[in-house]
């Protein structure tokens, strides 16, 4: 069977973040939302959670039970980074707003192979796609940059409600 479609993620290889630490680009995330968190704060925050071992990539998780990283996780995981930085309150509204929020197109760059790739497979009759666990509002960010045009289908997971590899 031939090869019809080729499809890419999208975070780290055709649009990697610009070389910005995590702890800076979260608090530029809280501080989009309207908190005022520093890069320090959200360092303390990251550290803090990782010595319970509840890094940040599990701290949506909670009880340490294996749950799908979809909208309601990246919710519970940015409340509990914000609590942690000591924010006052319910933090669910700002965690919901960060998830809305995060995809910050000035804060990723197009890899310099990305465009000629995407272009040479199309002119070689392939379908091209991007299929990514990212958060709401992808096809907007790849508008920004340039991409959307290039692409058949571009598929986020919290658009749809289900990640990979489901």
């Amino acid at each position: 069977m031939p090869i019809r479609a080729v499809f890419f993620d999208v975070f780290g290889t055709l649009m990697p973040y610009k070389n910005l630490p995590r702890h800076e680009i979260l608090a530029r995330r809280a501080n989009l939302v309207g908190l005022s968190l520093t890069p320090e704060q959200v360092k303390a925050a990251l550290d803090a959670l990782a010595s319970k071992n509840m890094g940040f990539a599990i701290a949506g998780q909670l009880g340490g039970e294996d749950v799908p990283r979809d909208r309601p996780y990246w919710v519970k995981t940015f409340a509990n980074l914000l609590k942690t930085a000591g924010v006052q309150g319910d933090t669910r509204a700002y965690a919901t707003d960060m998830c809305d929020n995060f995809l910050v197109a000035e804060d990723f760059y197009l890899d310099g192979e990305t465009l000629p790739t995407l272009r040479a497979l199309k002119q070689q009759g392939f379908i091209v796609g991007i299929i990514s666990n990212a958060p709401k509002g992808l096809a907007k960010t790849l508008d920004k940059l340039g991409l959307l045009p290039e692409l058949a289908i571009a598929v986020g997971s919290q658009d749809v409600g289900i990640e990979k590899p489901d």
